[in-house]
């Protein structure tokens, strides 16, 4: 037996879902919202990869300007230390021309005798040791108008030690050696070093 129902012809049946459709209509009805101008310019300044920060990445780093200002610097001192000598040189040359040649002579004799006198008492004095005093010189002038040391000496102390006969001999042997030590002792030199030794020999042990 077959039953059949009859349904109003008037009936509306609805299979929407109500809540859905309703969220979709709110939805739809909303206004959108835009980005503001600060919010925008504000990515554009402090973003996490913006374009300011990539152009800063692609300057060129500082180190290489320093070290390039630091040679140009280098270079300046170089050239004006060598204009500095150039100019020494040709002061110089300009000098020796123009003395006569009797003049440049004794200048030649006086900057030899120079080195020898200072190489003499340097040499006092170095073997002298804590016995010996600081060079001293006797100058003469040149035609150039510089000063040359022609004759020096330096003070030895040859007393002996008191009360103590093994110091004395040691300190005597110490200024015989500096009395020596140039490598043409003078007639002074000589004097000095056989004083020294008479006292070393004088000396009780």
């Amino acid at each position: 037996m077959n039953i059949v129902t009859q349904f109003p012809v008037n009936l509306n049946l609805n299979f929407a879902n109500p809540h859905t459709e309703a969220a979709r209509r709110d939805s739809a009805a909303r206004e959108l919202i835009s980005q503001t101008e600060e919010s925008a310019a504000f990515s554009k300044e402090k973003g996490l990869g913006n374009d300011a920060e990539k152009a800063a990445s692609k300057q060129q780093p500082l180190t290489y300007d320093y070290i390039k200002a630091q040679q140009k610097e280098r270079d300046k001192e170089k050239n004006a230390t060598s204009d500095q000598e150039d100019a020494t040189a040709e002061h110089e040359n300009r000098g020796k021309q123009e003395h006569s040649p009797a003049e440049q002579k004794q200048i030649d004799k006086l900057e030899k005798r120079d080195q020898e006198v200072r190489a003499h008492e340097q040499a006092h004095a170095n073997a002298g040791g804590q016995y010996a005093g600081t060079p001293s010189y006797d100058y003469e002038r040149g035609p150039d108008g510089q000063s040359y040391a022609v004759g020096g000496e330096v003070k030895i102390d040859v007393s002996k030690v008191k009360d103590d006969p093994e110091a004395t001999i040691n300190k005597m042997q110490q200024v015989q050696r500096a009395a020596l030590a140039p490598a043409e002792p003078s007639g002074q030199d000589r004097k000095v070093a056989a004083e020294a030794g008479q006292k070393n020999s004088t000396s009780p042990l």
